[in-house]
């Protein structure tokens, strides 16, 4: 299995910081965030990993470079303007051709992806989102709703009246077929791709995993360095 990466955005609510550094390269407990993200993608047996960047990318490649000081192999996309969680992978349907896990570079997880992947294969979904539960503010996430047997039947980007406090936990398996719904242009996950496969009948089912947390602001950086300290 194949991992992508979201590794893109500019993290502008984290300047002046990320003014020279990548949010994705912000040190947590003495490496960088998408350093976490590698080795839990590499403890899940997944070596073979695209990353997708923007913002000082040339940063991310000189530290990384092809992967081999970290146990895996890696591949840079470079987006010349940012297009959206879904549009970054848009031109990777050839190299991304059977099932692979997409996380995104700004949240610290714990996911046990070997168990999700194994979920996904006994639903025969074409997606499964990792979800958590939400306590503070679930009108500011991406909530789904579920039925008895955890189909999804309903995903809202950041509604004003949440239906449940499942939260999209930026862990996705996917299926190759997810590309049919990848428009060109900017695209995302939540609001474009989601909500397009659950209108043409596709199986997306929501599997509970461990998040730790999000880091967008300085309020949750402190958080992840305090509890990676």
């Amino acid at each position: 299995m194949k991992g992508v990466i979201i590794a893109a955005g500019k993290g502008t609510r984290l300047l002046p910081l990320t003014e020279k550094t990548p949010k994705v390269m912000i040190d947590v407990g003495g490496k960088p965030i998408l350093e976490h993200i590698i080795e839990l993608l590499k403890s899940h047996g997944i070596k073979d990993i695209i990353i997708t960047t923007h913002h000082l990318a040339s940063s991310i490649h000189e530290y990384f470079r092809e992967g081999g000081d970290f146990g895996v192999n890696i591949v840079y996309t470079v987006e010349k303007e940012l297009v959206g969680t879904a549009g970054g992978i848009a031109q990777l349907g050839n190299f991304l051709d059977g099932t692979f896990v997409l996380v995104y570079g700004d949240n610290m997880t714990n996911a046990d992806i070997t168990s999700m992947a194994k979920f996904h294969r006994q639903k025969k979904a074409a997606a499964t989102i990792g979800v958590y539960r939400e306590q503070d503010k679930p009108e500011s996430k991406g909530i789904v709703e579920t039925d008895s047997d955890g189909r999804i039947v309903s995903f809202e980007e950041k509604p004003e009246k949440p239906k449940s406090n499942l939260a999209s936990g930026a862990v996705y398996m996917l299926e190759p077929s997810v590309f049919r719904y990848i428009t060109e242009g900017f695209c995302d996950f939540g609001k474009d791709v989601f909500p397009a496969m659950l209108k043409a009948g596709e199986r997306l089912y929501a599997f509970e995993i461990e998040k730790l947390i999000d880091i967008g602001t300085f309020e949750t950086l402190e958080k992840a360095r305090t509890m990676f300290r």
